[in-house]
């Protein structure tokens, strides 16, 4: 069993087809059958990554964008 605290220190590779781009994210941010990703509208470039590497939970700030899982990391 995988706990939700747990979740915050794993990591999914995920492309993003829409955006044409491929990031790291926390599992936290999949959603909708990991067919989705939460991402944050930050415009501090700092925040996002910040917020990447603590695994922050997804707030009103976040949008919802379709991935493609990769690869999922354990830190």
């Amino acid at each position: 069993i995988i706990f939700r605290t747990e979740l915050k220190h794993m990591y999914a590779v995920v492309e993003f087809p829409e955006e044409d781009g491929v990031e790291v994210v926390p599992l936290i941010w999949l959603t909708d059958g990991e067919k989705k990703c939460f991402w944050p509208q930050f415009k501090n470039t700092l925040k996002t990554t910040l917020a990447i590497k603590n695994g922050i939970k997804p707030s009103q700030e976040f949008s919802k964008f379709p991935v493609r899982v990769l690869k999922k990391y354990c830190k």
